[in-house]
């Protein structure tokens, strides 16, 4: 099941199962990217998480989503290996910026639908060799 199907009669409880669920989800993406048998003795760097962002962001994953993963990242870091390291508070504040910055260039056109304006497609590569 994924973990965003779960359910909860005290919401409370949902909250706190949800941000544990996709911390552990995307600590097993992570792994399963770099192809480590087993997880539970494995220890992953900042490195680790960089090169899994650049090949989420290759695939197509939206800015916003990759602070997600970055954050689910942090939560498992704190909440299961209980260490202060590996240090990805500064990339989540990067992609917050880079998500922000989309954002502002999403205009919408009638009928209700979002594009990025043409000016965005090559910007997406140059920040891709500079950041993730």
């Amino acid at each position: 099941m994924h973990p965003a199907e779960e359910t909860s009669t005290n919401s409370q409880d949902n909250e706190k199962r949800s941000y544990v669920d996709w911390a552990r989800y995307w600590f097993a993406q992570l792994a399963r990217h770099h192809g480590v048998h087993d997880p539970a003795q494995w220890s992953f760097t900042e490195e680790h998480v960089i090169a899994f962002l650049r090949a989420s962001l290759k695939a197509g994953v939206p800015s916003w989503k990759r602070v997600l993963i970055v954050k689910g990242l942090i939560d498992y870091r704190n909440k299961f290996l209980r260490s202060k390291y590996p240090k990805l508070e500064h990339i989540r504040a990067k992609l917050q910026q880079i998500a922000a910055d989309d954002r502002q260039r999403v205009s919408v056109i009638p009928g209700g639908s979002t594009t990025l304006p043409s000016s965005t497609a090559g910007r997406s590569n140059a920040r891709n060799k500079k950041t993730t």
